[in-house]
Parts: structure tokens; sequence; C-alpha cells
């Protein structure tokens, strides 16, 4: 999820496929099945293409990046392509400080507290727009600089 020059909302969301099972706590998380990805899904190279396109030169902005950073950089090394050398962001070190005291620092546990709806949990597109919403939020309360 972007905000464009013009101030509009843009979403990029795309299942890759995969060449190998998946197990079945991730299903029971995501509901993502290996039929589906191998239906709706996109090869790897052309995923990361668009996501690259998508993003362009802004900064990304997530919770836990790191986890999903990992995903990304094992994507491009496999397809043996430049990395994105975009700013990386990490929301969750800018939760803490602006809020020490919450039990733990889950992505839903923090939305919760800043009264934020996550549709549907676990989810890329929900929590992207979560995420974005979050971000917003650590904004307008002067944590967060962009």
């Amino acid at each position: 999820v972007k905000r464009d020059e013009a101030g509009q909302l843009t979403e990029f969301d795309q299942l890759i496929q995969i060449d190998q099972a998946i197990p079945s706590n991730i299903t029971n998380l995501t509901g993502l099945t290996a039929e589906r990805l191998a239906d709706e899904g996109i090869e790897l190279s052309d995923g990361l293409q668009k996501l690259r396109d998508f993003v362009g030169s802004s900064s990304v902005i997530g919770y836990n990046l790191h986890f999903d950073e990992l995903f990304l950089v094992n994507g491009f090394k496999k397809l043996e392509q430049p990395q994105l050398e975009n700013k990386m962001v990490d929301l969750m070190p800018l939760v803490k400080k602006d809020n020490p005291f919450l039990d733990n620092y889950r992505l839903q546990t923090v939305l919760e507290d800043y009264e934020i709806e996550d549709e549907d949990p676990h989810r890329a597109l929900p929590d992207a727009k979560a995420t974005f919403v979050l971000a917003t939020k650590l904004i307008e309360n002067g944590v967060l600089k962009i």
C-alpha cells in the first residue's frame, strides 16, 4: 500500500507460485494452499519485478520488517538479481519507544493498542493496510518522520 503524489492509495498484492508443499500450520494461519498458489500465483521473477516497479524509489515501511526482508533477499539472490536499495523502516522499534508497556509487540497486539483493524490477519495485503494506518498514526504522534 502506498500513497501516490495525488494522495490516492494504491495497492500491490500478488501470489507467487512455489515448487514445494505448504506446511499445514501456514495453511491454517493464512488460508493459502499449494493449489491456490498454482492457480493464482505468478513466477517469482515476475512477482519481484512487479514489486520493484510498484515500490519505485519509495521507502519500504513494515512491521518486524526483518522477517519480510529475508524473503525478498532470498528471492532476489535465488534469481541472481540486485537487492532493493530502498530505505527500509521498521515500525517495531518505534512502537516499542512510543509504548514501552505493551504485554508483547506482535503486530495484532500493537494494532489493538492503536485501535487499528486488520481485516484478515496474517495475509499480506490486509497486514500492509493495517501497517500503513499504524505508520500514519506514528507520524501524527510525532514518532515517525519520513
